[in-house]
């Protein structure tokens, strides 16, 4: 008789042990930036990742445009690390900022600004883009199932362009997907 209680309290414990490894919740979080800038129409005055809370970290960016920018582009190129090496899984070229704020839908873009948290409203638009723009402890927002990516380190480069300057900026983030429990 002793020995069906303790089978039952271990079957009981180990229940909600298996339940509370069912929920953990998947974080994202940035592990590293680099930025460069080509100082003839704008500046990049801060580029940094900085812990937001124990598991996740965001980043900061300050940049000061020099001259009026009327059209900015964006090139974008995702990647995913297979092996020792990162694959492309998604890459595209001359979304137009300034159009996607004003109403233009690009599903891609429309995605990867709603994972953001803290992330400024019209933050580089509307054009033309002028003066002191800050983004900071941008971080990635909780995602809903549909949206969570699998465990893995992800990659993302970023370069902004237009007709009169071929690399605005560049932009580099590291990535980290994973599991973390309550």
């Amino acid at each position: 008789m002793e020995v069906s209680k303790a089978l039952k309290l271990f079957l009981f414990l180990g229940f909600f042990v298996l339940l509370r490894i069912s929920y953990a919740k998947r974080i994202s979080s940035f592990t590293s930036i680099s930025c460069s800038g080509s100082n003839k129409t704008l500046v990049i005055s801060e580029c940094y990742v900085k812990p937001v809370s124990e598991h996740q970290s965001g980043f900061n960016i300050v940049l000061d445009f020099l001259t009026k920018v009327n059209k900015l582009m964006i090139y974008y190129e995702f990647g995913a690390k297979l092996g020792k090496s990162f694959r492309t899984i998604a890459k595209g070229d001359d979304i137009e900022i300034c159009r996607f704020y004003d109403g233009m839908t690009v599903g891609l873009m429309k995605f990867a600004m709603g994972m953001l948290e803290k992330f400024p409203k019209k933050a580089l638009g509307p054009c033309p883009i002028e003066g002191h723009r800050e983004f900071l402890n941008i971080t990635i927002g909780k995602t809903d199932a549909k949206k969570n990516a699998p465990t893995a380190n992800y990659s993302l480069f970023l370069r902004f362009h237009n007709g009169n300057d071929d690399n605005l900026a560049s932009i580099k983030l590291s990535i980290d997907a994973f599991n973390v429990q309550d």
